[in-house]
């Protein structure tokens, strides 16, 4: 018998012997297979189509609306202020071409000056003299008040260099971005704040907490989808480990002779 056909009877040996060790391997992936086919098949189109489009579109809606107002919600925990002033505040940054986030700076910037203030720094008291402020008044209020108290007043100043520079002093480098929003004065940012209720985009705090509720609901449930599935991926490990097992036993050292004997009939 030539090289060429004894390659070939080596090759059809090896070929049979690699198919039988699959077969085990194969029948436990049909089964698993057919059990997922078998659930599948008691979902019908003409009840499941309809419900997922209908489905999908009233949950993009209800999900952009949880998105705004958990927003809201964790941003009035971290500053203090009420859902209400902060969708005011909102609107009125971005008509101005600011954020929530520029907001929620400056109210930090502004709790820290006050400490400083009543720490006795000469700054932060400067500061608030300037703009004609009592701390012991702005000691009494809550932040919301405090940060309407501080912006009304920067409102006021008619000079743009003057109020520019008492906003990076009052809120540090988030007043010059919030600086469009005073450029009105008070009664065009009360006027902006106003709109917020008008365009019906104001979250009181029910509206807020339903929304982070029904976001931190959605995200246990993305989460339990995924351990779902890491699950099902635990118990069909067993039978990959078995592919992966007839493969590295069989097919590798199968190529390995294959590539020797070409290699020797080539010479």
């Amino acid at each position: 018998m030539s090289e060429i056909g004894k390659l070939w009877v080596t090759i059809s040996a090896k070929t049979d012997e690699f198919n039988k060790n699959l077969q085990g391997v194969r029948q436990k992936m049909q089964n698993v297979g057919g059990s997922l086919m078998s659930t599948g098949g008691m979902l019908t189109k003409g009840v499941t189509l309809p419900l997922i489009a209908a489905g999908g579109a009233a949950l993009g809606l209800v999900n952009q609306m949880a998105q705004a107002g958990d927003e809201i919600q964790k941003a009035a925990l971290r500053t203090g202020f009420s859902t209400e002033a902060l969708s005011e505040y909102k609107h009125a940054a971005e008509l101005s071409g600011a954020s929530i986030e520029s907001v929620e700076k400056a109210v930090k910037r502004m709790q820290k000056n006050l400490l400083d203030a009543e720490n006795g720094l000469s700054t932060a008291t400067r500061g608030l003299d300037n703009l004609g402020l009592s701390l012991d008044e702005l000691r009494q209020m809550s932040p919301e008040d405090q940060f309407n108290t501080i912006a009304m007043a920067l409102a006021e100043i008619e000079d743009p260099s003057l109020r520019a520079a008492m906003a990076q002093e009052a809120f540090g480098r988030a007043g010059t971005e919030l600086l469009p929003m005073l450029a009105d004065g008070a009664d065009g940012l009360e006027a902006m704040r106003q709109e917020a209720h008008d365009l019906g985009i104001v979250f009181d705090q029910e509206a807020a907490d339903a929304a982070a509720k029904f976001n931190d609901d959605m995200d246990r449930l993305k989460k339990g989808i995924g351990g779902a599935f890491r699950e099902l991926g635990m118990k069909l490990m067993p039978i990959m480990n078995d592919f992966v097992n007839v493969l590295r036993e069989n097919l590798v050292p199968w190529v390995s002779e294959l590539a020797d004997k070409i290699s020797n009939l080539v010479d």
